[in-house]
Parts: C-alpha cells; structure tokens; sequence
C-alpha cells in the first residue's frame, strides 16, 4: 500500500505531465498519463488518489479561478508549472474530496514546494492555500 504522501507526490506529477502534454498534444488521454505516472493499469491505482485527479480535471476552472484571487499582481499562467500542479492537487483534495484535514494537506503541499520548487515560492503555495482551502 502506497502512503498518501507518495499518492500526493505522484498525483501532482501526473498533473504535471498532463500539463506539459496538452500544451504539446491536445490530444492525449489523462487517463493513460495518470496510469503512466503509477506505473500500473487505472483499475489498480488506489481510489482515493483517482478521486483527486479526477477532481483535478473536473473542477480544474474554479480551482484556477479561487487561487487567482489571492495571486495579487500574478496571474496562475505565470506560476511555475509544478507550483500550479501542487495547488491544483492540493485544492481539488481539500476543497472536493475533503477526507483529509486541511493542515494536514497544506502541510504536504508545502513539503512538496520546499522539494521541487526553486526559491522561497513554497510561502506563496502556503498563503494561497491557506485562504482557498474549507476548512
């Protein structure tokens, strides 16, 4: 059994690559993208990590559009890629699938900020979270 950390982690890297493939391909399966990530078949990926991306990819919009309002002078385009992937992951966990504490999930999103991200941008993940995410 995969912690939840690793399904964090691989969750945002599947963001990630879709991210980068539709800005290549529009057309590609996120479904095979995130299967890809796991590295096994879409029926054996733990539900609670299909529940996230699928929010991720339904909810993608109101997502972007909550962390735009507390994005003062930057807009989401111009956030690094992985820094969108961990905020789209970490809104769509807490504000959509919400089985998990929301200091819990900020602290994960930070840890991941602090690992793949360059500088002090990991403050910015914090802040915006902080405000999006329901208790």
């Amino acid at each position: 059994m995969i912690s939840r950390k690793v399904l964090r982690e691989k969750i945002v890297q599947a963001i990630y690559a879709c991210m980068m493939q539709s800005g290549i391909n529009e057309d590609f399966d996120p479904i095979e993208v995130f299967s890809d990530v796991f590295e096994c078949d879409y029926t054996d990926i733990d539900i609670y990590a299909k529940e996230i991306f699928l929010s991720v990819l339904d909810k993608q919009a109101e997502i972007i559009e909550a962390c735009q309002t507390y994005l003062e002078g930057w807009t989401f385009d111009r956030l690094n890629s992985v820094t969108k992937a961990i905020l789209l992951e970490a809104v769509a966990e807490g504000n959509y699938v919400k089985e998990t504490n929301k200091k819990i999930i900020v602290n994960e999103a930070i840890n991941m900020a602090k690992k793949y991200i360059p500088n002090e941008d990991y403050k910015k993940v914090n802040a915006i979270l902080d405000k999006v995410i329901h208790e």
